[in-house]
């Protein structure tokens, strides 16, 4: 229900296309985690090597689409440089080691709910950063999250 404020869905931003493809994306992204999970348990693999192969095989995927769709002419140079090192070091390499270390040590569950901490802590540093105050929706939208977060977090009671 936090997101649903946090995204506002009634006010018609995007359109049906993009809301399908967020939702396929969402969907293979829970069942990466799932699949993951799986595999760790099955086959205990080193998680550096199994993050290098999960990049490798989504760039082998995904490069044949570079030569497919449109986009300018290619500029060699430090910026294209840095970036790319940026991307594929930290953002890609160090974000799948931390992500599958995650899923590596607690339940599927706890890992797919934790992540809901991603558009809270976007719209807070947007609002500290950038100066993008949050409205009402989004402040309630981050307080619910907030709650689910503690919630399914919450350390469980043994039963007697």
């Amino acid at each position: 229900m936090g997101l649903v404020l946090v995204l506002r869905p009634w006010e018609g931003l995007g359109d049906m296309g993009a809301s399908l493809l967020a939702l396929l994306s969402g969907a293979s992204w829970g069942l990466g985690a799932v699949l993951s999970k799986i595999m760790f348990d099955r086959y205990k693999p080193n998680i550096l090597n199994l993050t290098v192969w999960q990049l490798l095989l989504g760039a082998a995927i995904t490069l044949p689409l570079a030569y497919l769709i449109p986009q300018r002419e290619i500029v060699f140079g430090v910026p294209l440089y840095v970036g790319l090192a940026y991307m594929a070091l930290l953002a890609s390499g160090l974000g799948w080691l931390l992500w599958l270390s995650v899923i590596q040590r607690v339940s599927t569950t706890v890992a797919g709910m934790s992540s809901l901490g991603v558009p809270v802590l976007a719209i807070m540093l947007a609002w500290a950063i950038l100066g993008e105050e949050p409205g009402g929706f989004d402040l309630a939208g981050v307080g619910l999250v907030v709650m689910g977060l503690v919630v399914i977090n919450w350390p469980s009671r043994k039963r007697r």
